[in-house]
């Protein structure tokens, strides 16, 4: 019987970390996201050095919130979130900012998918 128990409470603390990783992942994908609209309304308002500043925040925040990430989500799948994510600055400093929607765009769908590899179902079961 006791082994029953000690299952049943090994069971509630593995559903347990899954549900709050989850929960977590969520959570600092969506900040991202609201970071992400801050630097994109700037953008389209055209206050370029407010959009620049907020870029750079954007890009800090990113690496600080997925610092914990990669214990529950692929290296890669992080990697190329991150590399978008410091790009932004970079394209907001050029003359020619007409790639900044197209990366912006990259970037949300980028985290986009990575508030979906947390989500059950089958597509991430099989």
């Amino acid at each position: 019987m006791k082994r029953l128990w000690i299952a049943g409470a090994i069971l509630a603390a593995v559903l347990t970390v899954c549900l709050l990783s989850s929960r977590h992942l969520a959570c600092e994908t969506g900040i991202l996201l609201d970071r992400l609209r801050e630097v994109e309304n700037a953008y389209d308002a055209g206050d370029i050095p407010r959009a620049l500043d907020l870029a750079e925040q954007f890009r800090e925040e990113y690496d600080r919130r997925t610092r914990l990430l990669p214990c529950f989500i692929s290296h890669n799948e992080l990697c190329s979130g991150r590399e978008t994510a410091h790009i932004l600055p970079a394209v907001l400093r050029q003359e020619d900012r007409s790639d900044f929607p197209v990366e912006a765009a990259r970037c949300r769908t980028q985290l986009e998918h990575l508030q979906q590899l947390e989500r059950p179902g089958l597509q991430n079961i099989l």
